[in-house]
């Protein structure tokens, strides 16, 4: 932001990026610092990569607007030039960069809840190469300034921060900072998606997500108490008796048991749908179906909303609620091929028309 609203710092900081050709080439084609999004988190990882990259330029920049009398760039510079802020920066880059494909991951259309389900925040959290990776990287940057790794001071009673236990200025921020951060982002997904128990073992939290366990690749952790559970919420819908549910699942599960080594495993819930003959597994595939027509998020929503400006124009302002919902669809499923010459006819064959479009 302090470069964003200012011209004469934006002005300078393009001047000495321009001086820095290793920075420039590892920025690409950008040319300025990018404003930290409040509410996106997609924009958080890159913004964090470029502040990185453009680190040496970002404080050369700053040295000389403090020598021309600009007290908010010295007090920035002096801000910056700490241990903790370059580890901290680090470590928040580097696990940005992880949340980021999953945040986009969960706004594409062709979304698999089960792979967005397997977070590797906690493999991250386990890997001590992982850390020492980050120190490294930290310490590196800190050498060009003569900064030294450090922690805070101790005492035998703390009353205002926590008293970290630590050697080391490694250990020290990894479990005040790294290991707290990365326990956070991974209760933050388990409430989303799924809750975590002893020994790392992890059931789905949602009733409607334990549907997930009839498919191949959970079809061996689907326990009795989680096929009641799944009987109990589709019950109704399905219109089977749980011991008839029983005999159904023991008929899905010998189908898979007998199949071809050639025959392909259906891992996600449309192709599961696909094979499940509604003539011998009713309920499943009543169950799959319900499931399928669950939004995951808000984006597909918000696409359709975006698609409205551009079909709602002025010079269709006439056109009813039927149209416009037939026209979204064929916008948002474009790749589906249509037979033109069946639509033809069904239009043609609808009422008595004067143009004659049947030969």
């Amino acid at each position: 932001m302090a470069f964003k609203f200012s011209a004469k710092r934006l002005l300078v900081f393009k001047e000495q990026l321009g001086d820095n050709p290793v920075a420039r080439e590892e920025m690409g084609r950008r040319s300025k610092l990018k404003l930290l999004c409040e509410t996106c988190w997609a924009p958080r990882a890159d913004y964090l990569s470029v502040f990185v990259d453009a680190f040496k330029v970002i404080i050369d920049t700053l040295d000389q607007l403090s020598e021309e009398g600009d007290c908010k760039a010295t007090a920035l510079h002096a801000s910056i030039l700490k241990w903790d802020f370059i580890i901290t920066l680090v470590v928040l880059q580097h696990i940005f960069e992880y949340t980021n494909k999953l945040s986009v991951y969960l706004q594409s259309p062709d979304l698999n809840l089960i792979q967005a389900c397997s977070s590797v925040l906690n493999a991250k959290r386990n890997d001590d190469a992982v850390w020492e990776a980050l120190m490294e990287k930290a310490i590196e940057i800190a050498s060009d300034y003569s900064i030294d790794p450090s922690s805070p001071r101790t005492a035998g009673r703390q009353q205002h921060r926590n008293n970290v236990p630590a050697n080391t200025p490694s250990a020290y921020w990894k479990r005040a900072m790294c290991l707290p951060f990365l326990d956070h982002l991974v209760t933050e997904t388990n409430e989303k998606f799924v809750v975590p128990l002893p020994g790392f073992q992890a059931q789905l939290l949602i009733p409607d997500l334990k549907l997930l366990f009839l498919l191949m690749g959970k079809l061996g952790q689907l326990t009795e108490e989680k096929l009641k559970s799944i009987h109990e919420h589709y019950g109704g819908d399905m219109a089977i008796e749980l011991e008839e549910f029983k005999l159904e699942v023991d008929r899905w599960r010998h189908r898979w048991s007998i199949r071809e080594p050639t025959d392909p495993l259906p891992q996600t819930l449309v192709e599961t749908l696909d094979v499940a003959n509604p003539a011998f597994y009713p309920a499943i595939y009543v169950a799959v179906k319900t499931l399928l027509m669950y939004p995951v998020s808000a984006c597909a929503a918000e696409r359709s909303f975006s698609l409205m400006k551009r079909l709602k124009t002025p010079l269709r302002n006439t056109m009813t609620d039927d149209h416009l919902s037939s026209l979204a669809i064929l916008h948002i499923h474009k790749e589906k091929e249509i037979n033109v010459e069946s639509v033809l006819d069904q239009f043609a064959q609808h009422k008595e028309r004067r143009l004659v479009l049947c030969l």
